[in-house]
């Protein structure tokens, strides 16, 4: 039932006594504050207007002593222009939709009635900004697709990828014949003993001649391995030095790549699901977003906000973000797989996700716990086809853009005068990142992140992605 709000406004003042046009504020975002909580409002963009003005907007909403909770919602109201002084009043207006990522209705009716009590009810805005909302903002533009996909492998057993970001960069281990692989955000060591390479995979040791054969599991270590440094970058490891003893352990493959690459990992042979009212099947067993198409004629692949489609799992595969089928549209909002409709173009999902990309997102770090670790000089190579650089001796995503630095960990973005810091939360990468090709090392950082958080049960996984490798099992 459509409900009367007073609304989220552009202008965020009461109407002075006189009844004379109030002051617009200018800048995004814009903050109410009252004792029953705080609103924090972000750039607004108008769908339609003639007598009537349809629009849509994002926002975090704090109530007293409460959790912020980020929301998006469409609203309607009844318009009037003032030629002479070129400004629009709203007024009458009325939410036709609220979306809370990840609550349901009775979680967030509180929610719509705090938003309510915060709005003033009716509000002015200037012609000049009300035509400049009609333009599609900058944080609707989605990153281009990618022209050729990354490497696409799969597995039905369990499976670690083992990424390198380029040809292995090997750092001598003091008073040991270790050399510890720099570029990679696995523990890897070479073993000048036996010329033998070791990965640590969990809590599982395992040993191969060389990256790309065989590797198996070892039980017993090197006698180098209990000199470690007591350096940070080898506190992790040393608690598993010896090897911790376990019972029936699973032993993974090991699929080594140094181009961008993803797992679709498979628990057993691919098992799907009918999608009701579509041609569409879902895969069950496998955290990745996999579907079968028109009788499993066509495959198609979700990874970090781009599709691809395929006339098997073996590939090839193909960019099919702007040639989606339809029925991708029409997946019902109750079904398992409407996590993804917030990654179809056209669909309202798409839309409340783009709106709530302006919404800057809570680091899981602070700055001040964010440290870079570089083999040696951090060294820096050319990111093709960019004026951009990219970090060759180190495990994590720093990329170099004019004098500054920015740093992606965890889905967040940090920025930084120089590489090793002092690093502060940024809105965001320079523009300049989606121009990457796929071929780059630092292509990962182009990947997607979207605002809507109903995303999850993709997002968990695309986090294993990021940070080098995928999860033992799949859920």
């Amino acid at each position: 039932m459509t409900r009367l709000i007073t609304l989220l406004g552009f202008a965020l003042s009461l109407l002075i006594a006189d009844s004379a046009a109030f002051a617009e504020p200018s800048g995004w975002p814009r903050t109410i504050e009252q004792p029953s909580g705080k609103l924090v409002l972000f750039q607004p963009h108008v769908d339609s207007w003639d007598s009537d003005i349809v629009w849509r907007q994002a926002f975090q909403l704090t109530p007293a002593g409460g959790t912020m909770t980020v929301g998006a919602a469409a609203f309607e109201g009844s318009s009037s222009t003032n030629s002479e002084t070129r400004i629009v009043t709203i007024s009458a207006a009325q939410v036709t939709s609220t979306f809370f990522p990840g609550l349901d209705g009775s979680a967030s009716s509180p929610l719509v009635a705090l938003l309510g009590s915060l709005m003033p009810a009716t509000f002015d805005i200037s012609l000049e900004h009300l035509v400049t909302y009609m333009r599609t903002p900058a944080s609707m533009k989605v990153a281009p697709s990618a022209a050729s996909p990354p490497n696409i492998l799969v597995s039905y057993s369990p499976a670690v990828l083992l990424r390198l970001h380029g040809q292995p960069v090997l750092t001598p281990v003091p008073n040991t014949r270790l050399k510890f692989v720099a570029n990679t955000s696995w523990p890897l060591f070479e073993y000048s003993g036996n010329d033998h390479f070791y990965l640590l995979a969990n809590n599982l040791w395992l040993e191969a001649r060389s990256l790309d054969g065989t590797w198996h599991r070892v039980t017993q270590l090197p006698q180098d391995f209990r000199r470690l440094p007591a350096a940070d970058r080898f506190a992790p490891v040393r608690r598993f030095v010896p090897p911790p003893t376990l019972r029936k352990p699973v032993v993974p493959a090991v699929l080594y790549t140094t181009a961008p690459a993803d797992v679709i990992l498979f628990d057993g042979p691919a098992a799907y699901a009918s999608i009701a009212g579509t041609q569409l099947e879902r895969a069950t067993n496998t955290r990745s977003p996999v579907f079968r198409y028109n009788s499993g004629q066509t495959y198609f692949y979700l990874t970090r906000g781009r599709w691809f489609s395929a006339p098997s799992l073996k590939g090839p595969w193909t960019d099919a973000t702007s040639a989606l089928p339809a029925d991708f549209a029409t997946i019902p909002p109750d079904s398992p797989a409407s996590g993804v409709l917030a990654a179809v173009p056209g669909t309202t999902q798409a839309e409340d996700a783009a709106l709530l990309a302006q919404v800057p997102k809570t680091p899981a770090l602070s700055a001040e716990q964010v440290r870079v670790t570089y083999d040696g000089t951090p060294q820096f190579l050319p990111v093709e086809g960019t004026t951009m650089q990219y970090a060759s001796n180190s495990a994590d995503k720093v990329l170099r853009n004019g004098d500054l630095y920015y740093l992606k960990r965890r889905g967040a973005w940090f920025i930084a005068p120089t590489p090793q810091g002092p690093w502060a939360p940024a809105a965001g990468p320079p523009d300049v990142i989606y121009t990457i090709p796929p071929s780059s090392p630092a292509f990962t950082v182009t990947y997607v992140s979207y605002g809507y958080e109903g995303y999850e049960q993709f997002k968990e996984y695309e986090d294993y992605m990021e940070s080098g490798g995928v999860p033992i099992r799949p859920n």
